[in-house]
Parts: structure tokens; C-alpha cells; sequence
């Protein structure tokens, strides 16, 4: 017998049988990739920022040295130098860290040694 009915094929069996777009392999691979990529882009912009800074600083410790440098040839020979004190007074830019290598230029110069930087 044929089937004389007016009944369409029943659509939802298909609909039943495919899987959510979030549970197929290919959805979580364009996932994965672009958020790759927004990370390795963010990677890239800290790490410039971070040089920048690095190359900055060592300019700032440079300059710092070179100063405690100059300021210890004044001294060089004399039996009784002034304390690196007196002189890092006269530069109020030198702060933190960078008084230590203020210190190091002055004593390299005060003691003869040739200068580093």
C-alpha cells in the first residue's frame, strides 16, 4: 500500500542527529587560535613597554656612574677625600638604586681604576 496520507516526513529526526556548534572539533580549533593570537599580541606590547623601560634605566645608571666617576678624579691621590656624600649632594637627580652606582664610579675613579661605562 502506498502511504496517501498528507504527512510530511518527519524533519526533526535529522535536527535530532546534528551537534551543538560548541561540540564540534573545528568550533574550539578557531577558539584556540584566536585567542592565541589576542594573547601573543598583548605578549608583544609588555615586553616593548618593558625594554623601553630596561634601556631607560640603564641610561639613568649610566649617567650615575659616570658622575660618581668624574667626582672621583677630583679626589684621586688626596689622603683625606671628602666622603662621596658631599659630592652626591650636588646631584639632587640621582635617586634610589642608582646612588649605590653613583658610589661604585666614585670609588672606581678614587682608587685609579680605569672607568666602565
Amino acid at each position: 500500500m502506498e502511504n496517501t496520507s498528507n504527512e510530511t516526513p518527519n524533519t526533526n529526526a535529522s535536527n535530532s542527529n546534528k551537534k551543538p556548534i560548541q561540540k564540534k572539533w573545528w568550533f574550539w580549533l578557531i577558539v584556540i587560535v584566536i585567542l592565541g593570537q589576542v594573547f601573543k599580541s598583548n605578549n608583544k606590547t609588555t615586553q616593548s613597554s618593558s625594554s623601553n623601560s630596561d634601556s631607560q634605566s640603564e641610561e639613568v645608571s649610566k649617567r650615575a656612574y659616570r658622575a660618581g666617576y668624574a667626582d672621583g678624579q677630583l679626589e684621586y691621590g688626596d689622603p683625606n677625600p671628602p666622603s662621596y656624600v658631599f659630592f652626591l649632594a650636588n646631584h639632587s637627580d640621582i635617586s634610589g638604586a642608582d646612588k649605590l652606582v653613583y658610589k661604585m664610579g666614585y670609588d672606581d675613579a678614587a682608587q685609579g681604576k680605569p672607568q666602565e661605562y
